[in-house]
């Protein structure tokens, strides 16, 4: 699960940021000590399903952690809320800021990244000067569906954190930041990774990580009350005009 289960996310910001090298009440988990939900007695894929419905059911969950794609560390710090998001992802020593709010999407990111997205002779575009004075501590707007936004929300996207490469086997029965799990194993050969799955309470992905077992991401608060709010009007650059579409 090393691309799909953990890193592919990741590797979609790392290639995004590539392009410009030149309230809170914490349910950290699912209740210890509650009953046996019956997902370890399952097959793996079955496993992996009420993971994903469960993932994406939730009312909220924070999900940090990081991944090596391309001999580059890439780092997810995200808040997930229903349809909306926000968080930090960081490679290749830029740091993009993200919201979802709907339909909507907002990115705080260098201004060379954004003028690298920009297509040369795009009648009225900003100069990479004008670009860099446009974007000082805002955000720009850009539709959710946007592909710029696009490679970085699929980071936000819980059914596509949870998409295997290869065939699923079951693996260990074990605790995991403090919940029981049970593991399943993706078998792909180059890609292959567990993903850990609570055994009490809703079957909530707990932990992702690669083969290695040295990286990868962890779910928790799951439940938590989250604010996320778009920025306000004077805090963003609406810039959607001068990108590919």
């Amino acid at each position: 699960m090393r691309a799909r289960l953990v890193l592919v996310p990741l590797a979609l910001a790392a290639a995004l940021l590539a392009g410009c090298t030149t309230k809170s009440n914490p349910q950290t988990s699912p209740t210890t000590g509650a009953p046996d939900n019956g997902v370890s007695a399952l097959p793996a894929d079955q496993i992996l399903a009420k993971a994903v419905t469960a993932l994406t059911g939730a009312k909220s969950v924070h999900i940090k952690g990081e991944g090596v794609t391309d001999g580059d560390t890439v780092k997810l710090d995200l808040v997930l809320g229903g349809k909306d998001a926000k968080g930090m992802i960081t490679s290749a020593g830029h740091t993009i800021e993200v919201i979802r709010v709907g339909s909507e999407g907002y990115l705080k990111v260098p201004s060379e990244l954004l003028a690298a997205f920009i297509p040369p002779g795009t009648p009225g575009a900003p100069s990479p000067d004008q670009i860099a004075a446009l974007l000082k501590d805002k955000y720009i707007k850009i539709p959710a569906s946007n592909a710029m936004f696009a490679a970085v929300g699929s980071a936000l996207d819980p059914s596509k954190l949870l998409e295997a490469t290869g065939t699923l086997s079951k693996g260990d029965a074990k605790t995991v930041n403090g919940v029981p799990t049970i593991a399943i194993v993706d078998n792909d050969a180059k890609e292959g990774g567990k993903l850990y799955v609570a055994t009490t309470g809703e079957p909530y992905p707990i932990r992702m990580e690669d083969s290695g077992g040295g990286n990868g991401l962890d779910f928790t608060e799951y439940g938590a009350t989250v604010e996320i709010k778009a920025p306000s009007a004077d805090q963003v650059v609406d810039v959607s005009q001068f990108l590919p579409k």
